[in-house]
């Protein structure tokens, strides 16, 4: 500072800006960290990694920095008379002589895009993290449209012995309806294979002739296995859209056609690994949106504890969480889905943009 000896004037910078330093670091890491709040690993590494190095960078900067400064004796640059303002401070000004018509526009604001949020869709196709012309996407496309199914979809049915008959043909009648669907490729199940595996046995218990039901016995075991009381058996659906909202609507009719069809002593299961992924990746955006819950509570409770005021958590509140809801709505009003990526937007955006806030708040109770 002028007329301050360099120790003097260390001094009183560091007392000037440790405190929102700090705390604009600590909420970007809490923004971060708040990824942490999930099952699968990547996103946990994410928030993990992230954190830690913010919190080196901020440890590195108050340790090394003001040594540095002082070591290399970085020239003082004269402050001018009478500095004259930024365009962009008029900005600011017009907030300031007009605050209740800002809190105002505020609250409503607010309110219209918390409005919007029901209508936002998940989307857990992975393709959609792929550009359109991308090699894989085509590949995917072509054999979707062209050759089979890209995945399955299962249900597995349990019954007791007696009752097989009348599951096998609740099976077959849920094949024929399904298959009619137009992201259904094909369905297999035992029904399709006993024929012809009969007919193997009969060829090959006649003597000269060549035959093996070995190949068929091991594709028709995938579909229907017996324990002493109990058959399992199997379909499999072989599905062509990667898309969320076609999938879940082919669980949805499966789920219900099955339950009209099945035999009331039957248990069945819908399951299969697509299932479990977007399951996976549903649960994703769960929990994500819970982070981002945390991280906004964290963010604004360190703040108020910090400076000691609820007014600052108040004052916080607009220019962090409305920008945020404002993608949100921005996104359902363009049609783009929340997916794992998408997702991470609010964690990461409620710990960064708190830190222009932060400044505010220093510099006024400063000059206050």
């Amino acid at each position: 500072l002028a007329g301050e000896r360099p120790a003097e004037a260390m001094q009183d910078v560091l007392s000037e800006l440790l405190i929102p330093i700090t705390l604009t670091t600590v909420t970007t890491l809490i923004g971060f960290a708040s990824l942490m709040v999930t099952d699968m690993e990547p996103v946990f590494e994410v928030g993990l990694f992230a954190a830690i190095g913010m919190l080196l960078a901020l440890a590195f900067n108050i340790i090394m920095v003001p040594g540095l400064l002082m070591l290399l004796r970085v020239r003082r640059v004269a402050a001018a008379a009478n500095p004259r303002r930024h365009w962009t401070a008029k900005l600011g000004g017009l907030s300031a002589s007009h605050c209740r018509a800002v809190a105002v526009v505020s609250l409503v604001l607010g309110i219209g895009l918390v409005a919007l949020l029901p209508r936002i869709r998940t989307e857990s196709n992975v393709l959609n993290l792929l550009p359109a012309d991308s090699k894989v996407a085509k590949d995917y496309h072509f054999v979707s449209a062209n050759l089979t199914g890209l995945y399955t979809l299962e249900l597995e049915v349990t019954a007791p012995e007696g009752v097989e008959p009348a599951a096998l043909r609740a099976i077959e009648q849920l094949a024929d309806r399904l298959s009619k669907r137009s992201d259904v490729a094909r369905a297999d199940h035992y029904g399709e294979f006993a024929p012809m595996l009969k007919a193997a046995r009969l060829l090959e218990s006649v003597p000269l002739v060549k035959a093996s039901t070995g190949p068929l016995e091991e594709a028709a075991v995938r579909y229907r296995q017996i324990e002493p009381g109990t058959v399992h058996l199997r379909m499999s659906l072989l599905v062509r859209s990667m898309a969320s909202e076609d999938f879940y609507s082919l669980v949805d009719e499966l789920r219900q056609q099955a339950s009209k069809l099945l035999p009331s002593e039957s248990r069945w299961e819908v399951t299969g690994a697509v299932l479990l992924l977007n399951n996976a990746q549903s649960a994703l955006v769960r929990t994500q949106v819970r982070s981002f819950a945390i991280a906004g509570a964290a963010v604004l409770l360190i703040m108020g504890l910090l400076y000691r005021s609820w007014r600052v958590i108040a004052t916080a509140l607009a220019p962090n969480l409305l920008p945020i809801l404002g993608t949100f709505a921005l996104m359902v009003v363009l049609g783009i889905p929340i997916d794992s990526a998408t997702v991470m937007i609010a964690s990461v955006a409620i710990g960064i943009t708190v830190d222009s806030t932060i400044h505010f708040v220093a510099c006024y109770r400063e000059a206050n």
